[in-house]
């Protein structure tokens, strides 16, 4: 080859490589009305936390290629030199799994024409006996641990159910327990709640064959098979391509719990988890979390619209729906944490899980397989950290905005109290090509009792744009009861028509003033005497009646 023409080779390569650099800049920031997020940095952040100090670990931010280092299983367990930790090395998720399980949750009450406000007291089994109050329980309070089930996570404690337990046989007495109602109102972090989804999913798809099994040992084993078929067939084949498992079904390619990577000691392995599977036990890799929660985030693979905005606004399954302060404002997030003493005096060995939905729906997920380096030792403050240090006040050049539809408010989730006036909601119309805009002709159906909308267009978009934009604003009568609904905006301009879903509530507030900053956060308002700060908005409201 001519030295000209490996000069222009080289040029070429130069070229490409500059091309590639530009794009993946122009990619790595994304923007919404709030603010950016610099994902790089945001990876940056995680990866420099993590490095050397942690066994090993696997994360994906968005679509940039993932980072992880460390061992999955060291050289105590995998002579000679320990088995890498890769993406696709599959661990105990942990709590993720409650995620997870309400999308299956949210698809089995769609298919029932139910919602996530129906009793769940008609899917007992009917030999099941019931205590105080249980005919109160919603599907909603399962999963964001609003059930009133009590009992601290020690199982020494008589008194109550251990709410810590899935087993079926604790399920059972959770139930026969009963409840107290003003319990309802205070959450409780219970993984009794999602056990107990295993255990209703058989009765919302009318298997009445395991209800009717009158051998309690083998019920429990026939639900739980019926769980994992349910989850593999309506979740993870239709994202994965492949079944999963709550147990572990890979020698190598699996990662053990270790306490930091100065210790000798061997990894735990937790045991097979199918018949306590739904709060946690998912067995899965940080590539198969990515594709999981991106497909939760950006598609309508696993959830409808309406479904998926009604997870995302009332934070169905994720961390925001216990405590809305544990994740960074606007975004929705999930972590997990299981750990183990393998002796009284011997290091603590863990696995830490997390997987969250930031600007755009960006997903974000990690496992590390022994304890991290924050304070405290979870997942929620070291990406939180992580997260602030790449949040962006301005849109750099080559930044990314959120793609938006051709008909989109600014938010789909709206909160109000009783006798407020005049909230608005942004909107624009985007009008397709080949149709003159025109007027917008908005409408709203399936609002709660007392609610109504009125539509105030603030003007026609410039014609480049093509559109329409203005105001929808929402009122809630004095009357208007505590409740929620989930509505459909119909918008319409000459020939064209646009729709979307928006999820509206009225009331649902934290319920006592004193608790209130506890669980909703420094942001929370301080309320006055008798009123109670909103969950989903920065806002005061009366008590519930």
């Amino acid at each position: 080859m001519s030295r000209g023409a490996a000069l222009g080779l080289g040029v070429t390569a130069w070229l490409l490589v500059v091309l590639s650099l530009t794009r993946a800049f122009a990619g790595e920031v994304v923007c919404d009305d709030r603010s950016c997020l610099d994902l790089s940095l945001l990876k940056q952040n995680l990866v420099s936390g993590l490095k050397d100090k942690v066994e090993g670990y696997a994360l994906i931010v968005g679509d940039l290629p993932p980072a992880f280092g460390g061992l999955a299983q060291t050289s105590s367990d995998a002579p000679p030199h320990g088995v890498a930790m890769t993406p696709q090395s599959l661990s105990n998720v942990a709590s993720l799994s409650k995620v997870l399980t309400t999308v299956a949750l949210l698809q089995a009450l769609e298919r029932r024409k139910l919602t996530i406000d129906s009793k769940i007291a008609p899917f007992l089994y009917p030999d099941w006996p019931r205590g105080p109050n249980i005919e109160q329980i919603t599907f909603r309070d399962l999963v964001t641990h609003h059930s009133g089930f009590r009992g601290a996570l020690d199982p020494s404690d008589q008194h109550y159910p251990d709410c810590g337990s899935t087993l079926y046989s604790n399920l059972k007495a959770q139930i026969a327990f009963g409840i107290e109602p003003e319990n309802r109102d205070i959450p409780l972090y219970c993984n009794s709640s999602f056990g107990l989804i295993r255990e209703l999913l058989p009765q919302l798809e009318g298997r009445k064959d395991i209800a009717a099994e009158r051998d309690e040992g083998k019920r429990a084993r026939k639900s739980a098979q019926f769980y994992i078929d349910y989850m593999n067939e309506r979740v993870f084949r239709r994202v994965l391509g492949a079944p999963r498992a709550c147990k572990r079904t890979s020698p190598s390619d699996y990662a053990l719990a270790y306490s930091s990577p100065t210790d000798s000691t061997p990894g735990h392995e937790w045991s097979d988890g199918t018949l306590i599977c739904g709060a946690s036990n998912w067995v899965l890799s940080a590539k198969d979390l990515h594709a999981l929660f991106s497909a939760l985030g950006r598609g309508g693979r696993l959830l409808s619209e309406a479904a998926r905005t009604t997870m995302s606004c009332q934070r169905l399954g994720w961390d925001n729906g216990v405590r809305p302060a544990d994740c960074p404002e606007g975004n929705l997030c999930k972590h997990g944490a299981v750990g183990y003493f393998p002796a009284p005096d011997a290091p603590y060995q863990a696995i830490r899980t997390y997987a969250g939905l930031f600007t755009c729906n960006t997903p974000v997920v990690l496992i590390a397989n022994s304890p991290l380096p924050s304070q405290p030792d979870d997942a929620l403050t070291f990406v939180r950290d992580a997260l602030k240090r790449a949040t962006l006040d301005h849109a750099p050049k080559g930044a990314r905005h959120c793609a938006k539809a051709q008909f989109e408010l600014a938010t789909k989730c709206v909160t109000l109290a009783p006798g407020q006036i005049a909230m608005r909601v942004g909107a624009e119309a985007a009008i397709a090509h080949g149709i003159k805009p025109t007027a917008l002709h908005v409408t709203v159906s399936g609002l709660p009792e007392g609610v109504s909308t009125k539509w105030i267009e603030t003007q026609l978009l410039a014609r480049h744009v093509r559109g329409a934009a203005g105001f929808l604003e929402f009122s809630a009568s004095p009357a208007a009861p505590s409740g929620h609904a989930l509505a459909r905006v119909t918008a319409t301009s000459g020939a064209a028509s646009y729709s979307t879903a928006v999820d509206v509530t009225v009331g649902g507030s934290c319920p006592a003033h004193a608790q209130c900053q506890a669980l909703c956060g420094e942001t929370a308002p301080r309320c006055g005497s008798g009123e109670a700060c909103s969950q989903t908005a920065p806002l005061c409201l009366p008590p519930q009646r």
